[in-house]
């Protein structure tokens, strides 16, 4: 139910977006924008079909990590479909050109939360620690788009905002980090790890380019935000499932560990 949640509200999002007034493409942007923005469709597009071909090689019954990380990759690919053709993306009408890419923040509402839901579920979260973790974010990403679109001093209000709510998720997964090394085999302990640390590094990076790029002082070209932004998200995205996909079965040796030391029920007849 959640995973189609998530999936008819990209849908509705990405249609109210691509209804909006487009920029003149390809003239509005210049070469390298161009380029980085296909390689970002490109990369998502391959690695959606990459981790539903996985996901078929699965039994049925145990392909919820297989579906998440596919619709994190599929709907990142439509947003940047979105961008490359010219929709979703807002021209602010000042000089210098300063576009903000709505299709950006519609993606990261919609395949962030599920990035930290495939954690939470290797970390065997609760229902109430999730609960906090994903609204934390939902609340961060609000806050950097709302900060997008007004003027300065404002908008530095928002970007401080968002990352309280940023520390917040990040303090949230250092903690379930240390309380995994504890009640995880150690197999999928160390899997943990790998990827929280991965999400922690490249998620640093975003509101750094926002606070340097178009939506905070705009010091940085066009060019170089959307290529920082499009390689950090193949990374976050792209390289995040490939390594959790291909260590799948590590998980599932926590299932085993866990069913013999305290007598739980496997969850691997649910994921």
């Amino acid at each position: 139910h959640i995973v189609t949640f998530f999936l008819a509200c990209a849908v509705l999002l990405l249609c109210i977006m691509t209804a909006a007034a487009p920029v003149k493409f390809p003239e509005a942007y210049d070469a390298p924008t161009r380029h980085f923005l296909l390689i970002g469709m490109i990369g998502m597009f391959l690695g959606a079909g990459f981790f539903a071909f996985l996901g078929s090689q699965r039994k049925q019954g145990n392909r919820l990590f297989h579906i998440v990380t596919f619709f994190i990759a599929a709907i990142a690919a439509c947003a940047y479909f979105a961008m490359w053709s010219g929709y979703g993306v807002y021209d602010t009408a000042t000089k210098p050109d300063r576009f903000i890419f709505w299709a950006r923040y519609v993606d990261w509402l919609l395949t962030t939360p599920l990035l930290l839901l495939d954690l939470a579920l290797i970390a065997k979260c609760d229902f109430v620690t999730t609960v906090a973790i994903l609204g934390n974010d939902l609340l961060m990403i609000l806050a950097g788009m709302v900060g997008a679109m007004v003027p300065a001093p404002y908008k530095f209000v928002w970007w401080a905002s968002g990352m309280v709510f940023f520390i917040n998720v990040l303090s949230h997964l250092v903690s379930q980090l240390n309380q995994a090394a504890e009640r995880l085999s150690p197999s999928t302990a160390s899997v943990l790890k790998t990827l929280s640390t991965l999400t922690t590094i490249t998620w640093c990076i975003y509101p750094m380019v926002w606070l340097l790029g178009a939506e905070g002082t705009g010091v940085m070209s066009r060019a170089m935000e959307v290529g920082i932004i499009t390689l950090t998200d193949l990374v976050a995205k792209i390289g995040f499932g490939f390594y959790l996909l291909l260590n799948r079965d590590s998980i599932e040796d926590a299932d085993s560990y866990e069913d013999v030391n305290s007598g739980k029920r496997p969850t691997s007849e649910l994921v």
